[in-house]
């Protein structure tokens, strides 16, 4: 799924709700290239949806660009509560 270039937390979030929500989607596997789009918005944008829908299906993210250590910093973080 393609988010487009600088989306708001609102839409990555939704996103990440689409695919959660679909019944054939087993596992989510993030490819996070920060280009124009920050590595660390999508870090907060999981991190968030975690919180508030309590998924269970398994997430994997790999981000690579773009405010990327901070994007880490954030998942670790909210890995570590």
């Amino acid at each position: 799924m393609d988010s487009g270039g600088a989306p708001t937390q609102d839409k990555l979030r939704k996103m990440l709700g689409l695919l959660i929500d679909n019944p054939r989607v087993k596992a989510i596997f993030g490819a996070r290239f920060g280009g124009i789009s920050r590595c660390d918005d999508w870090a907060k944008a999981l991190v968030q949806y975690v919180i508030e829908n309590k998924p269970a299906k398994p997430m994997v993210m790999r981000m690579a660009g773009n405010m990327e250590e901070e994007g880490r910093r954030i998942l670790q973080e909210a890995k570590e509560k």
